[in-house]
């Protein structure tokens, strides 16, 4: 079951009214498994382009060198949903893993 998105902020726009706004990605989830929570990343997800992107827009500490990223609830509940730019593969919910490891 999907907890909730990780979503990180990757830029800035202006909005019709002149609004500034940010743009927003989610890049996975976490999940509620049987033997506890788990992160998926929805695939195509380039980590390095994200953090360029958000040195770019000035979000984080100059020379930090980490991602920014943030949890939003999936059920409407705690943080505000921000607007979600599709990353590849969509943004369509991943599927659950079975407890079968192929290694």
């Amino acid at each position: 079951m999907i907890k909730q998105r990780i979503v990180v902020t990757t830029g800035k726009y202006t909005d019709k009214s002149g609004a500034e706004k940010k743009r927003y990605q989610t890049i996975g989830h976490v999940h509620s498994g049987q033997y506890g929570d788990y992160v998926t990343l929805e695939p195509g997800t380039s980590l390095a382009g994200l953090f360029a992107q958000q040195q770019t827009a000035g979000i984080g500490k100059p020379g930090d060198g980490r991602l920014y990223a943030n949890l939003y609830d999936e059920d409407g509940k705690g943080a505000a949903k921000p607007e979600t730019q599709p990353v590849a593969g969509g943004d369509a919910p991943a599927a659950e893993f079975s407890d079968d490891i192929p290694f």
